[in-house]
């Protein structure tokens, strides 16, 4: 069996993961920040969204990334 035919799939998955978590990481952001600041109990997504980019920029939700 060649050993190429594994690891094909296994750097396409992790291409795969990468993207999908860097695409929808500013989104987990702003989930998190609604379920543990107090400053954002009951805000909207696009609210806390708004925020976050206007007090850190764009870079504020990708803080941990």
């Amino acid at each position: 069996m060649d050993g190429k035919a594994g690891l094909y799939p296994m750097v396409a998955g992790s291409c795969a993961g990468f993207w999908y978590w860097t695409a929808f990481y500013p989104a987990d952001t702003v989930k998190s920040l609604i379920q543990s600041d107090s400053r954002f109990s009951g805000a909207s997504i696009g609210s806390v969204f708004k925020h976050v980019v206007k007090e850190e920029g764009v870079k504020g939700l990708y803080r941990g990334w």
